[in-house]
């Protein structure tokens, strides 16, 4: 890969470039490359891009396309359009049944298909960076004649959403408030055939005011369009939230909904089904020497129960210390989070509908503690760090689980040491040292391991010269099995590994990096059968590596 970027009076260019054997047409594309130019004003990409221009609509999904931005600070407009996903032809097998009448047709895929999609989205806004109205549109659909439907294993589908979004931006940035609201349609199927006018009125009795089909450039609708009723609003998504920074404090406020059948194309990691609020305040005091960190949040997950399953209530709770009060003296870093996940399903006859123990009461709590000093011995300056981490998730059902469900509970404990140490020649080294203890599933599932690295690096003085040399020793054993199996997957294995490298850098232009490694993996772990008593052993194997590296500034 590689990037050049320069500027020639108020024309301002970069390209980017990245390219990995990884590259395969099976999958979504994996090499990036792009190039933009612009001016004050204008700024246009061609290539891959990811926009960010609205949080519940468009929000850093990569588009192979071209991006363009115009910005006067009163009236601005975001542009984006291009393919969102490319075309990936299935694998599927065919197998035909003779012996009955009509004859029985099987279609198993080992693959399904997956149609190329191209994203339209246009944002005009009004205002800077005070005050700002924006309006969203968003349009994302299938391409039906990139594979064929009918062997595809999937139907083609498209999706529109329109939105508006506000910010207000108050004394020098000090004080901010932002919101958003935005509607989706998904037809899952495009290939249904659209509604008629006549046909919503008689069927579900309501008086469209336009034909369905004088829309069908943007939206489909059809039987498979969700939400079919937007009056319901599961369709619908909004938030807004709140930022006070003075007085030491940084606050955040804030509230979201968002509907069970809210789908953007352009988000690919939004949840949906969830409502609920958020509060923090990062708190400094004494010069910045202790800070002090709170926060809760409350939210309901699957909070529209229309299919009946059960909702189920979210709480958090989080505490911070850090402490760095004079170089002389330690630096402390606590923190502390507590989760608690509830449905409210009590009674196990409730839950065990359909043979599923669907109650779920569990608390999650994590608690962190790291330790840094600054200390002089040997007539070398050390700085160790002691860190100790500990989480577990305790499940209030863990002894009445129905059984073959084993029990949620979850414990984790970490501790870790590192010392790193300067000389008085320009030589750094690192040595570390951690153990973890983990228990999951009541006995199912031990796991430990204890790890140690070493690490020096030196930099010569002339020419600039930098050499490094590392090596890493990994030892884990446990086990990991479901309740009432007959056979268990047996850890026990060491990773060894030695790493040596470099780096040369002259005129201070060019700079060339080459390093190469070598990880010796001894397992002497696998599958346990029980009955049998006998182990199917895993492969050991010796993996090794070189790389270099190139970069010129000019």
């Amino acid at each position: 890969g590689g990037n050049l970027e320069g500027q020639n009076g108020l024309l301002s260019y970069r390209a980017d470039l990245y390219l990995t054997s990884l590259e395969d047409r099976a999958f979504q594309p994996r090499h990036r490359f792009s190039i933009s130019a612009g001016v004050p004003l204008l700024n246009v990409t061609l290539g891959d891009v990811t926009p960010y221009f609205n949080d519940l609509v468009l929000w850093g999904r990569r588009v192979r396309g071209v991006q363009a931005r115009f910005y006067t600070g009163w009236v601005n407009v975001d542009f984006i359009q291009g393919q969102n996903m490319r075309d990936v032809a299935p694998i599927f097998s065919v197998t035909i049944d003779t012996t009955v009448t009509p004859n029985d047709t099987t279609v198993t895929f080992s693959r399904t298909g997956t149609f190329s999609q191209s994203l339209l989205g246009v944002r005009p806004s009004f205002g800077g960076k005070t005050f700002q109205l924006g309006f969203m549109l968003m349009k994302a659909s299938d391409d039906t004649t990139s594979i064929d439907p009918d062997t595809s294993g999937v139907t083609p589908r498209s999706n529109l959403v329109v939105g508006s979004d506000v910010l207000l931006s108050l004394f020098r940035n000090r004080v901010r408030f932002k919101a958003s609201v935005a509607h989706s349609f998904v037809t899952n199927n495009t290939r249904l055939p659209i509604l008629s006018k006549a046909f919503v009125d008689s069927t579900y009795g309501i008086d469209l005011p336009f034909d369905p089909a004088s829309l069908k450039s943007w939206l489909v609708v059809n039987e498979s369009l969700t939400p079919l009723d937007p009056s319901g609003g599961s369709g619908l998504a909004y938030q807004m939230g709140f930022e006070f920074n003075s007085f030491g404090h940084f606050i955040t406020a804030g509230f979201k909904q968002i509907g069970s059948q809210y789908i953007s194309f352009g988000h690919s990691f939004l949840r949906k089904d969830i409502r609920g609020f958020y509060v923090n305040d990062r708190w400094r005091m004494l010069n910045n020497r202790l800070f002090f960190n709170a926060g809760f949040e409350r939210y309901r997950d699957h909070f529209d129960t229309i299919d009946n399953n059960p909702s189920t209530v979210l709480n958090t709770m989080q505490l911070g210390l850090a402490v760095n009060w004079a170089p002389g003296l330690p630096s402390v870093n606590f923190n502390f989070r507590n989760h608690d996940r509830d449905n409210n399903i009590d009674s196990l006859a409730v839950a065990a509908l359909a043979g599923v123990d669907r109650r779920e009461d569990n608390r999650t709590r994590d608690f962190s503690f790291l330790v840094n000093q600054e200390v002089q011995a040997l007539n070398l300056q050390h700085t160790i760090s002691l860190g100790l981490t500990s989480s577990a998730r305790v499940d209030r059902f863990g002894g009445t689980r129905m059984a073959g469900i084993p029990t949620s509970d979850i414990v984790s404990n970490l501790q870790s040491l590192t010392v790193r140490s300067r000389f008085q020649m320009p030589l750094i080294t690192t040595l570390s040292f951690a153990m973890n203890k983990n228990q999951a599933g009541g006995q199912l599932a031990p796991f430990k391991y204890n790890s140690a690295n070493a690490q020096a690096e030196y930099t010569f003085p002339r020419p600039s010269l930098r050499a490094y040399a590392g090596f890493r020793f990994i030892n884990a054993s446990g086990k990991f099995g479901v309740a009432g199996a007959t056979n268990f997957n047996s850890i026990d294995y060491t990773q060894t590994g030695l790493h040596l490298g470099g780096s040369i850098t002259l005129a201070q232009q060019h700079e060339f990096v080459l390093d190469f490694g070598v990880l010796k993996y001894n397992d002497k772990g696998g599958v346990f059968d029980i009955p049998t008593a006998t182990l199917t052993p895993n492969p050991s194997f010796t993996n090794a590596f070189v790389r270099s590296h190139y970069e010129f500034r000019f």
